[in-house]
């Protein structure tokens, strides 16, 4: 796979696993770790387009402490993923389908950013600090990214949600063939 990396998304992705790993497990327990949502496909992507849409445009997203996460992630035998910007203070253990942890978007040729998915997030350990199982929110069961990966991150967990541009290979793939890096910066898809 090929990827873009950001020095500012592997200083705040390193921050974000930091924290992440401190919380109390009584502190997480409380929390919940709650997978709030309804339940079924359509009521995940609808539930994500209805209350993520105001990040169309991207500086509502900064506005709202979403801060840049990594460069634009491709693999160009799958697709892409796109331009992640992260919330750090939801990355907290909370799987809450109106608070996506990650915002994903496809650099376009005139310069703009178009708002493609969101990513939820949460880490092996804390989320398995509670529970004997794999995530889930609203039906829908995350993806195991192990350790090491090309993040640096420890093992976590992940799930897109393409709301706002089709996926062909489905709404919670983590690829998609019809998103592109190929506008992101100087260097595209490519180091």
């Amino acid at each position: 796979m090929n990827y873009l990396k950001s020095s500012i998304g592997w200083v705040t992705l390193g921050a974000i696993v930091m924290a992440s790993l401190m919380v109390p497990a009584g502190q997480a327990a409380a929390q919940g770790f709650f997978n709030r949502g309804a339940s079924g496909d359509d009521d995940l992507v609808s539930i994500v387009r209805n209350t993520s849409a105001r990040f169309r445009d991207i500086d509502v997203a900064y506005a709202e402490g979403y801060v840049q996460s990594l460069g634009c992630i491709s693999a160009p035998a799958e697709g892409a993923m796109g331009q992640h910007l992260m919330k750090p203070s939801l990355v907290d253990g909370v799987l809450d389908a109106t608070q996506p942890e990650m915002l994903v978007y496809e650099p376009r040729r005139n310069g703009t950013m178009r708002l493609v998915a969101v990513d939820f997030l949460i880490f092996y350990d804390a989320w398995h600090a509670n529970h004997d199982f794999p995530p889930a929110l609203a039906g829908q069961n995350f993806f195991l990214v192990d350790s090491p990966n090309s993040f640096g991150a420890p093992v976590f967990y992940t799930l897109h949600v393409w709301a706002f541009k089709y996926n062909p290979n489905g709404a919670f793939a983590m690829w998609n063939p019809r998103v592109s890096c190929s506008t992101f910066g100087p260097y595209g898809d490519r180091f």
